[in-house]
């Protein structure tokens, strides 16, 4: 998998340029797009059901669309992700993460498979996070497969508070949260790119202001929210609950906390992505993965 930088022009191109495809087209498009994904097989769906299922994807695309192109003279233009935090990323993603979660299956095997010995603490943490083992590993299963996927590509784009509140803001409106308390969003609507996330500026000014709960691993929050955006585009996540509460310092956020968290809520994405981070934390005191690259 890789993660690519695209700007807030480049994608509303994309938008359109799907929007403007003709129909047959955009049917086959969607059977590549759930074949690559690992999702249904759509190929015995007729390009008129495929259409009508697109129908709503279409209109807020549009949505976005349309509002770039109101205000596209308003905004910051060329915005994109910095290229060597890029680089960073995907290397945290493809080889940390996953090294992260093979080892969370290793320890989902009973005891007399499981190689190396189980360690007592993600024990603990899975038992706290799941109630369901078996959908646990099913996921992580899933999302190992697509990470280790060289076709699929998770576009990035960057945006500050202007960009944000003159295209963005105006379509999705508080149901995903105020621009102030935005840190990333995951598009799972939009065609014409496979996978695509927003991570807004205060992500990366909250990362500035936290203190890593490893020591040294400098991008701690950036990556968390990376990871937390990922699990929504790759297990089509929901949020039912946040590993901290929004009335906590920036400084005192613990990504490694399970406090806020319910094992029964199987689907929410803080579930996985904590999870994932005591994963790596525990790797990393033990020497077998250096957090501090990140």
């Amino acid at each position: 998998m890789k993660l690519e930088a695209i700007t807030t022009e480049a994608l509303m191109h994309k938008l359109a340029l799907f929007i403007a495809r003709a129909p047959a087209e955009k049917a086959d498009y969607a059977r590549a797009r759930s074949a690559l994904l690992n999702g249904p097989d759509l190929s015995e769906l007729s390009d008129e059901v495929i259409l009508g299922h697109l129908r709503n994807n279409e209109s807020q695309m549009q949505q976005f669309v349309d509002q770039y192109e109101k205000e596209k003279a308003a905004i910051t233009p060329g915005l994109a992700l910095d290229s060597a935090l890029l680089a960073m990323t995907n290397e945290f993603v493809n080889v940390a993460v996953t090294a992260a979660i093979e080892s969370v299956l290793q320890t989902l095997e009973p005891e007399s498979v499981a190689a190396p010995a189980r360690n007592p603490e993600l024990v603990t943490a899975i038992d706290t996070l799941f109630s369901d083992k078996d959908h646990l590993r099913e996921k992580l299963q899933l999302i190992q497969a697509l990470i280790k996927k060289p076709a699929l590509v998770s576009n990035v784009v960057y945006t500050n508070t202007q960009n944000y509140n003159k295209i963005y803001f105006p379509v999705t409106g508080d149901s995903i949260g105020s621009p102030d308390e935005l840190y990333g969003v995951a598009f799972l609507s939009f065609m014409g790119v496979e996978l695509c996330m927003l991570i807004h500026q205060p992500c990366l000014d909250t990362n500035t202001l936290h203190t890593p709960k490893v020591a040294g691993f400098s991008h701690e929050f950036f990556l968390y929210v990376v990871l937390h955006e990922l699990t929504h585009l790759l297990l089509d996540s929901d949020d039912k609950a946040y590993v901290f509460k929004a009335e906590e310092k920036v400084e005192d956020f613990n990504l490694y906390s399970m406090a806020n968290l319910n094992a029964r809520d199987i689907t929410n994405a803080d579930n996985y992505t904590t999870l994932i981070f005591i994963a790596l934390a525990i790797l990393h005191k033990e020497g077998r993965l250096d957090l501090r690259q990140f």
